[in-house]
């Protein structure tokens, strides 16, 4: 009888250990936005002790690997080693995406999902000239931000309420976290330390906030016209937004 309990014990034991041992969904995501500071907000992030970073920050399983499976997504994740500690990535392509948000829904209904804004007009500049850098662009910036197979890409993404609203359709509002990347540049502990609290964890105070992918370049390159076009396109939505946060944005 001895034996038997020594036996149910250790299956147990195992079988507990091998529930502990598969990852499962992860407890975070930066959704987006692309070229708003997303680099830096990760690293920032995963220096906190009890937060696990994936294997590389970008996954892109939701948009570019999904026929891959989600065993393969949970296998870019560490082991927790215990149970207080946290697991997330950050592709922000998901955010403005249209395929992804359906698809996380599926696998992670519980996750919280941080997001992270700047002025859309910089935020279009910004992704043209990442692009140019690669070679993945040779228009000029007139001709390229009306391409229409790109026009997702550089004028979509910068209309924060829609894609916020959407997200909002299906998932609690408790479950997203807005910031804003002129706030974070400002008071980037502060900031964080929403994120940290928002997480369920402790205050944390990093040795550095070094600024990630900073990149250079001049917008005063820009039409002027150009610009102001923008400006006035992206007025209504940000105004929307501003409603939604009910706040002044800085921009």
């Amino acid at each position: 009888m001895k034996k038997i309990r020594i036996v149910v014990a250790v299956l147990c034991f195992n079988g507990l250990l091998a529930l502990f041992s598969i990852t499962a969904a992860p407890d975070f995501l930066i959704l987006g936005v692309t070229k708003c500071g997303t680099t830096s907000l990760y690293d920032y992030i995963v220096k906190h002790p009890k937060i696990l970073g994936a294997r590389t920050k970008e996954l892109h399983f939701f948009d570019n690997n999904y026929e891959k499976g989600i065993d393969w997504y949970h296998q870019q994740f560490p082991q927790k080693k215990s149970m207080d500690e946290l697991i997330g990535e950050a592709t922000p392509r998901y955010f403005w995406h249209q395929t992804c948000m359906k698809r996380i829904f599926e696998h992670c209904p519980n996750t919280k999902f941080i997001v992270i804004f700047r002025n859309p007009v910089k935020r279009v500049v910004s992704e043209y000239y990442r692009r140019r850098r690669s070679g993945a662009e040779r228009l000029d910036f007139e001709r390229a931000i009306l391409q229409p197979q790109l026009r997702e890409r550089y004028i979509e993404a910068g209309l924060y309420i829609e894609h916020l609203e959407r997200w909002l359709s299906i998932f609690p509002k408790n479950q997203i976290l807005v910031l804003i990347l002129e706030d974070l540049a400002k008071a980037p502990e502060q900031e964080v330390n929403k994120i940290f609290k928002f997480l369920g964890l402790g205050e944390y105070k990093l040795h550095s906030y070094e600024i990630r992918n900073q990149a250079q370049y001049d917008i005063n390159k820009i039409q002027p016209e150009t610009i102001n076009t923008l400006k006035h396109f992206y007025e209504p939505y940000n105004k929307k937004l501003e409603i939604f946060l009910g706040r002044t944005l800085p921009w």
